[in-house]
Parts: C-alpha cells; sequence; structure tokens
C-alpha cells in the first residue's frame, strides 16, 4: 500500500486511517469465512409426559452446526463445559477481597467492555474491547490491592454465566 502512487504524499496519521479503513473493509467483506457464525445450540430435549413415540433429539444438530464450522462449535463447547466446571468460583477463593458495590460497578463495566466483541467484526475493534477491559481490571485491582490476574480469571468465570 505505501508503493502505490495514491498513497504516497499522504501524513502518516492519513495513512494509519486509511490502512485501519481497509483492513474493517476486508474483514467486513470476508467475516463468514474468518469467524465462525452465531450458530443456534440444539434443542432442549421436552419433558413432556407424552408416551408416543420418542423423537431422536440427540442426533439433531440444528441448522449451521455441521460441515466447515464444526470444529469450532465443538471446540466451543468443550470451552463451555470447563468453563462451568469453575462456576462455584467466587472472589475468596481467589484471593480477591471483597469488592462491595464500587467493585461491582467496576466488573459490570469490565464485562461490558468484553460483551461489545460481538458487535465488532475487524480484529482491532475486538482487541481495543479486551484492552479497555483491562483497563478497569487494572484500575480495581490498584484500588483493592489484589492480583489483576485473579481478578481477570474472576471476570471471566461471571461473564461466561452472564
Amino acid at each position: 500500500m505505501a508503493q502505490c502512487e495514491v498513497w504516497r504524499e499522504i501524513s502518516d496519521v492519513e495513512f494509519d486511517n486509511a490502512k485501519e479503513g481497509i483492513e474493517k473493509l476486508v474483514m467486513n467483506r470476508l467475516y463468514s469465512q474468518t469467524f465462525s457464525p452465531a450458530i443456534p445450540p440444539p434443542p432442549a430435549p421436552s419433558r413432556s409426559r407424552s408416551r408416543g413415540p420418542k423423537k431422536d433429539t440427540g442426533r439433531y444438530l440444528g441448522p449451521g452446526r455441521r460441515g466447515q464450522h464444526q470444529e469450532d462449535v465443538e471446540r466451543d463447547e468443550v470451552l463451555a463445559q470447563k468453563v462451568r466446571i469453575y462456576s462455584w468460583v467466587r472472589e475468596e477463593h481467589l484471593d480477591i477481597p471483597p469488592v462491595g458495590p464500587n467493585g461491582r460497578r467496576f466488573l459490570a463495566l469490565a464485562q461490558q467492555e468484553l460483551l461489545k466483541i460481538k458487535g465488532y467484526r475487524a480484529p482491532r475493534d475486538k482487541v481495543i474491547c479486551v484492552l479497555n477491559c483491562c483497563k478497569v481490571i487494572f484500575g480495581m485491582a490498584s484500588a483493592v490491592y489484589c492480583g489483576t490476574r485473579q481478578m481477570a480469571i474472576h471476570l471471566q468465570i461471571r461473564l461466561s454465566h452472564s
């Protein structure tokens, strides 16, 4: 891009903005090939007490749960299972002092920043969401004198269950 005549005469700031714009354009066009789509989970088995023939819901995978993104779906399910295993973990288990109402607001803000990731397609925008979450965690951790690693672990477990 720097060697193209169109871009030679612009400032560094304009060039950086142009690169970012092109990255967003390309990622919007290639998004479905680079990221798995939001694939709905299979329906939960009904708990009706009918005595009729049972439907084989165990083999139903739902739309889009086969083929190109099947490996992603399987990895997501394994990760979700591992996160559920640790759903019992609370602040005190990670040596995090009680955070109180102000700390809860910090945690809610950090969670909101991570949830914004789903709304963006460009990798840079997704990284900015993670960076903003980290800033909130570091600010909170320095205020309550606990480790940022513990706070990040706790936040991820809470986020996975909300």
